[in-house]
């Protein structure tokens, strides 16, 4: 019998699984933006600045830099801004300026 309520919960938990696999479909990078971060001093910035710009929708990939206080952040235009992106930096205590 424990066989058997374990073999259920196994396939719903699959069936389940899959099926949020496919509700959620990829995003894929049309542009990169390229960030100054001012004020970061510390690996410590530098992770928090990627943590909270890996949670904006849209983004797809982040790169943050200490050394030349960058963040190189790949985005689906259609779903995120390089306002947005400015916005969530300047959020998290930084201000940030996107270059050219």
């Amino acid at each position: 019998m424990i066989r058997l309520l374990t073999a259920l919960f196994v396939v719903a938990a699959s069936a389940v699984w899959a099926n949020g696999e496919k509700a959620k479909p990829k995003i894929t990078a049309n542009a990169t933006n390229r960030i100054e971060v001012i004020g970061m001093t510390c690996d410590g910035c530098v992770k928090g600045v990627t943590s909270e710009l890996r949670r904006v929708p849209g983004v797809v990939s982040v790169s943050v830099t200490l050394s030349n206080n960058l963040a190189v952040v790949a985005v689906d235009t259609n779903k995120v801004t390089t306002r947005k992106l400015v916005q969530t930096i300047e959020e998290a205590g930084y201000k940030a300026k996107p270059q050219k």
